[in-house]
C-alpha cells in the first residue's frame, strides 16, 4: 500500500503527456487496478484522477474513452462531489457527438451508478435519466449500435436506483 502512493503520481502525468493511445490506455489500466487494489491509499489523488479521467472521455481513442470511463465508476465510490460530477458527465453526455464521445459518457453514467448510484441525490439523477434516454433516442435514430448498447447500461444500472413510477415514466416518455 505505501507503493500506491509513490506510483500513482508519475502515472497520472504520463496520461496527461502526450503519449500514443495504447500507452495512455495501459497506463489507464493500471490506474484502474490500483484504484480496485489502492482503495483509501489513493484518496489524496481523487481531484487529479477524476479530472484525469474525466479528460479521457472525449478522447479521439475509443478504448481511452471507455477506459477512462470504466475507472470513474470506480473512483466514484471516493468522490466528494458526485452529484456534480453526474451532472457534469450528463451535460456534457447530451452535446456529444454520437460517433465519438457519447458512447463513453454513457459508460461513465453506467460505471458511476453501478458502483454510487445508492448515493446520489434526485437532481443529479434526474438529469443522468434525462440524458440517458434523450442519448438512446437518439442513437436509435442515427442507428448507432454501441451507444445505444451503453445507454441501455446506463438505464438498466438507473433503473437499479428509481421507483418504479420514475422508471414507468421514463418509459412511457411522460415527462
Amino acid at each position: 500500500k505505501p507503493h500506491v502512493v509513490a506510483v500513482a503520481g508519475p502515472l497520472i502525468r504520463v496520461v496527461g503527456d502526450r503519449f500514443p493511445a495504447d500507452v495512455r490506455r495501459s497506463v489507464l489500466r493500471a490506474l484502474g487496478v490500483l484504484l480496485d487494489k489502492g482503495g483509501a491509499g489513493l484518496r489524496p489523488f481523487v481531484p487529479q484522477l477524476q479530472t484525469t479521467f474525466v479528460k479521457c472521455l472525449p478522447d479521439p481513442a475509443r478504448d481511452v474513452r471507455l477506459q477512462g470511463a470504466r475507472n470513474l465508476g470506480s473512483l466514484s465510490k471516493m468522490a466528494p462531489r458526485l452529484d456534480q460530477l453526474v451532472i457534469d458527465i450528463s451535460s456534457n453526455c447530451m452535446s456529444a457527438d454520437i460517433d465519438g464521445p457519447k458512447e463513453a459518457y454513457l459508460a461513465a453514467l453506467a460505471a458511476i451508478l453501478h458502483d454510487s448510484g445508492d448515493k446520489l441525490k434526485e437532481d443529479s439523477m434526474d438529469r443522468a435519466a434525462e440524458a440517458i434516454v434523450a442519448s438512446a433516442t437518439e442513437a436509435i435514430d442515427a442507428d448507432s449500435e454501441a451507444v445505444v448498447k451503453h445507454a441501455a447500461m446506463a438505464l438498466g444500472e438507473y433503473s437499479q436506483h428509481c421507483s418504479v413510477a420514475e422508471f414507468d415514466r421514463l418509459m412511457n416518455h411522460d415527462g
